[in-house]
């Protein structure tokens, strides 16, 4: 389902996460990353997906701008199946680059003393958020592409904490032809 369709008395972006949100709200186990949009469960600490301890309290969701004149961002929406605004977005921060096609997340949340890792696709960009408060997120900066890879893909925290970075290419001659 694309993110932008039609949503019904959805004018901006956050009005279309809340309808996409509420339409679709299921509880998200601490430490499993629904793959919806590009969004992971905040609150987890835990890279376990086998170790369930407690529902997230936030889902985060690494978005564009609908008409691609702001900046990509993302947003923390509330998951707490008891409160007052669940399916609401709480806080957005802007990832500081346009039109970026945000599109992965990590697999899994790192705990809050490391930083999670975001794609931002056509930019060729990796985006580091700091997760230590988990409803107000901020941008840390940026990765360097290491020399020869390009397009960062997806991410894989290692148990020793370090990071598996997917790329889709890398310099030189495609080995399919008129790629």
């Amino acid at each position: 389902m694309p993110l932008f369709e039609s949503c019904p008395g959805a004018s901006t972006t956050k009005e279309i996460l809340k309808f996409r949100a509420l339409k679709s709200l299921r509880p998200v186990p601490r430490g499993l990353l629904p793959l919806h949009l590009a969004v992971a469960a905040s609150g987890c600490g835990s890279n376990d997906a086998a170790r369930v301890e407690s529902p997230s309290r936030f889902l985060y969701v690494w978005a564009g701008d609908v008409d691609g004149n702001d900046s990509d961002f993302l947003a923390v929406m509330d998951v707490r199946a008891d409160s007052k605004t669940i399916g609401q977005v709480l806080s957005t921060v802007p990832a500081g680059i346009k039109n970026s096609l945000p599109h992965h997340l990590e697999y899994t949340m790192p705990s809050t003393d490391q930083t999670l890792f975001g794609n931002g696709h056509h930019h060729e960009a990796i985006v580091r958020l700091n997760i230590a408060d988990a409803e107000h997120p901020t941008v840390a900066g940026t990765f360097p592409l290491p020399p020869t890879l390009r397009y960062p893909h997806d991410f894989a925290r290692l148990v020793n904490k370090n990071m598996l970075v997917g790329f889709l290419r890398s310099d030189g001659s495609s080995p399919v032809v008129k790629d």
